[in-house]
């Protein structure tokens, strides 16, 4: 696998994680890396096992991610930290438009990722290595860092940001880099945030989100990149 494959895998394991799901613990003792762990190798076999439907279906891609990681997510938690101030001066049902907005938003955009890209992701799957370590994990936060290796070598790392609550542990946040994606994400929208509020952000996210189905649409370019179905609000 080339480098650049070994790249957007890095960042489909590492956004996926820190964007669309949380990480629960049955078993509250557990530690962080260990359930990280088990949540990678659940997508990997996945992506193993169904790598023709997923390549070909970005619909049943997207499935998948809901199904894996959705229902335990701190989606409103993300969704909050994304508007910043603007979701204390929004009404409740607002912030509750948005936070469906953007889940819907991020599923399409990691869904079209695997989707691409899943016979690179099976591939590493079979012959690559993944590594977990803990980092720091103190009072309630943890960071785990996951090492990828492919067959020729070549390695890159993400580390993935957690908190406990209830019992368990969830994946707020990715640095790839030293970059947190999450506050990326909130310095990209800033702009617009101010000229158009949380209702305007939400009705621009659902309108330029077409079909997560198939290839994309007439109305749907996807940039070279080839990760994202939902063009970025400007």
């Amino acid at each position: 696998m080339s480098h650049h494959a070994s790249a957007r895998l890095t960042l489909i394991l590492g956004l996926a994680l820190a964007l669309t799901c949380s990480i629960a613990a049955a078993d509250g003792s557990a530690g962080a890396a260990a359930l990280v762990r088990e949540q990678v190798s659940r997508g990997l076999e996945t992506v193993v096992r169904d790598t023709e439907t997923i390549a070909s279906d970005r619909e049943h891609a997207r499935a998948i991610l809901e199904r894996l990681y959705v229902p335990h997510a701190d989606i409103e938690g993300i969704a909050r930290f994304i508007a910043g101030p603007h979701w204390g001066d929004s009404e409740a049902e607002t912030r509750t438009r948005f936070t469906k907005a953007f889940a819907e938003h991020l599923l399409r955009l990691y869904a079209t990722a695997v989707s691409e890209y899943a016979d690179e992701v099976a591939e590493f799957a079979r012959h690559g290595e993944v590594e977990y370590r803990t980092v720091r994990e103190a009072n309630g936060r943890a960071v785990v860092r996951l090492l990828l290796q492919d067959r020729s070598g070549r390695s890159l790392s993400v580390d993935l940001m957690l908190h406990r609550d209830n019992g368990g542990w969830q994946v707020y946040d990715a640095r790839v880099l030293g970059i947190s994606l999450l506050r990326t994400y909130r310095a990209s929208l800033r702009p617009r945030l101010a000229d158009v509020g949380l209702d305007g952000i939400s009705q621009e996210l659902e309108s330029r989100c077409g079909p997560a189905r198939g290839k994309p649409g007439p109305h749907e370019p996807v940039p070279e990149s080839r990760n994202d179905t939902c063009p970025p609000t400007q």
